[in-house]
């Protein structure tokens, strides 16, 4: 199955509800059976950062190379220290190769 034009992070708000889809939501419901909640709340941050760089339409297409690097460069511009930014880059990774395992089950 293509996941390329699914939205990373779609919100479906209703008169009493409000959820959240896509490989971001799904990522982080995984990690939080697996992780301590100060090492999920790092997680979310990062991924939703992430998100906010690309943008509210960003796809799994645009989970690149070339994204990863200017995300690289946009963190050390704003005067993150180096160990700030190892906690933010690796993680958009992890969505991008969950959402590939996903794609080859």
């Amino acid at each position: 199955m293509d996941h390329d034009q699914e939205l990373l992070l779609e919100t479906v708000a209703g008169r009493s509800f409000s959820r959240q889809l896509g490989p971001i939501p799904e990522f982080l419901a995984k990690k939080e059976a697996e992780q301590e909640p100060k090492t999920l709340s790092g997680y979310r941050a990062a991924l939703y950062r992430f998100h906010e760089f690309l943008g509210q339409d960003a796809t799994v297409a645009d989970l690149n190379e070339v994204a990863g690097h200017r995300f690289l460069k946009q963190l050390r511009d704003s005067g993150l220290s180096d160990n700030s930014v190892a906690t933010y880059f690796p993680l958009p990774e992890g969505v991008h190769d969950m959402d590939v395992q996903e794609g080859l089950d």
